[in-house]
């Protein structure tokens, strides 16, 4: 094709988009005026059935060969029009509540596992002088805020190796907390033994199942060493320091070295230096910071085709970035699953309060989880 050619096809693109954009202000305009009609007749914006017979009709205009990209752009264009008509019915969005005081310094936090934990370093990047209770379990510390006894807890959501810690979402969507803070921390693990134990005699290891996944390449280094698992990567250490036990060592921190007389037998036995761990620092109350400009939320929607691309759509509409779309399973359920979205909106920006005040009417559950600053 000549230059000539493709620059006759360049300017007959130009010419299709002014009709386009003309069309498109055009249809914008009838739904200014269709949306203050519903209003009139107290009808709802969102009418799935019209918007059903309307893809239907204009994927058949279309014809066989662009039906399904013209039903796609319809879509878009659906979601578009509901969000302008739901500004124009709804000018103003309930104003938002931001915290008169800075994020705090110091607190009240629960932390799972012991002292020497990765959860408790994330609290201490977090706060400078922070209190904290040590939990067993995920879901203890989830407890223990929701019940008052600390102001905050500090959990870990996601490893940038190892993926998702699929227990702490389940308990975000369990228990009635809000997400203030985030913060990422690089995760270095180490090979502790009770002091004079040499590498050539650990026959166990033991470990949380997470590190034991980011240290897999060193583990298979080594097959005669037998891999057992514990709640948490300092309670490994306490275990190995407490057990009288020379072939035994366990993966953890740096810290835990220190804090319970133990030796490294090997350093940085991470798969990879890039290993960082995501961790939320969650409160029972709403909180938010003027500085917050990353939001997550739980949705659950119709299980039939389209369903979730009918959400992520609006975030596109919105230009807004999703950073992470985390499913799981709900129990009971006929294969049908519970979506955990994060995407990256200002809490003060016309945007965000566009899309949580329609969210509701996209999913068949919605949770809002809060607004946070990564700390």
């Amino acid at each position: 094709m000549s230059a000539e050619k493709l620059n006759e096809l360049r300017l007959a693109i130009d010419a299709a988009d002014r009709d386009l954009v003309d069309a498109f202000v055009r249809r914008m305009e009838v739904a200014a005026g269709i949306a203050e009609a519903k209003r009139d007749m107290g009808k709802a914006v969102f009418d799935p059935a019209r918007e059903v017979i309307k893809l239907d009709s204009v994927a058949a205009l279309a014809g066989e060969k662009m039906g399904n990209y013209t039903r796609s752009l319809y879509s878009l264009l659906m979601e578009l029009s509901r969000d302008y008509q739901n500004r124009i019915l709804n000018p103003e969005s309930a104003p938002i509540r931001l915290m008169p005081d800075a994020f705090p310094k110091t607190a009240q936090v629960a932390c799972q596992g012991k002292a020497g934990a990765y959860s408790e370093i994330a609290a201490r990047t977090l706060f400078q002088e922070p209190d904290i209770e040590f939990c067993p379990t995920f879901e203890s510390v989830m407890q223990a805020v929701s019940e008052g006894r600390v102001k905050y807890g500090v959990l870990p959501i996601e490893n940038s190796n190892a993926g998702c810690v699929e227990a702490v979402y389940s308990l975000l969507n369990k228990y009635g907390v809000y997400i203030v803070r985030e913060v990422k921390c690089a995760i270095r693990h180490s090979l502790l033994a009770p002091k004079g134990t040499k590498l050539e005699n650990v026959r166990e290891v033991i470990s949380h199942e997470q590190a034991v996944s980011q240290c897999s390449e060193f583990l298979a280094a080594h097959p005669e060493i037998k891999v057992s698992y514990a709640l948490n990567t300092a309670v490994a250490a306490k275990m190995v320091a407490e057990s009288g036990r020379s072939d035994l060592a366990s993966l953890s921190s740096h810290r835990c070295a220190e804090l319970y007389d133990l030796d490294e037998l090997a350093c940085d036995v991470q798969n990879t230096d890039n290993n960082r761990t995501r961790f939320l620092c969650v409160s029972k109350e709403l909180e938010l910071y003027p500085d917050a400009d990353k939001a997550s939320i739980i949705i659950v929607t119709d299980n039939k085709p389209g369903a979730l691309y009918k959400v992520l759509s609006r975030f596109f509409a919105l230009g807004i970035n999703i950073s992470s779309l985390v499913s799981q399973p709900i129990a009971g359920s006929d294969f049908e699953s519970r979506f955990y979205l994060d995407f990256e909106s200002h809490v003060l920006s016309d945007d965000f309060a566009a899309l949580i005040d329609n969210a509701h009417s996209m999913c068949r559950e919605f949770k809002y989880l809060g607004s946070y600053k990564e700390g």
